[in-house]
């Protein structure tokens, strides 16, 4: 595939550097792996306890805010890498630091949202 060197003409060529974008976030950084292996846990639990309707959409708000945030944080990562020529400044350590507090701080919430739903279901 030859690099774009101009605009996006069509909403499918957009549509088709988005998907490829994920594909590479999963693809090289770890903790996508990670969120993924986990999507497919907290999906499988979903159908295993027969969640409701208003639970699924819970379940996958905190599903997409987690891999939103990771994506985030690891662009930041590779700007401040690139901008630091990964030398250590203050300043980059701080960006990411925020960056990964960021995501810690959405992972925390879904797993207060997953403790909610499932944890009773595992109770009765």
């Amino acid at each position: 595939m030859a690099k774009q060197t101009h605009k996006n003409t069509t909403f499918f060529q957009a549509v088709n550097h988005a998907v490829h974008g994920i594909k590479y976030a999963v693809i090289t950084e770890r903790n996508m792996k990670i969120h993924a292996i986990l999507t497919l846990v907290v999906l499988l639990c979903g159908v295993m306890f027969q969640c409701s309707l208003g639970e699924w959409l819970w379940l996958i708000h905190c599903i997409v805010l987690v891999i939103v945030m990771e994506m985030i944080n690891s662009i930041i990562e590779l700007i401040v890498d690139v901008l630091s020529q990964k030398n250590y400044f203050d300043w980059a350590k701080k960006a990411k630091d925020m960056a990964a507090g960021a995501v810690l701080l959405c992972s925390g919430y879904s797993l207060i949202v997953a403790s909610i739903i499932f944890i009773p279901k595992l109770l009765s």
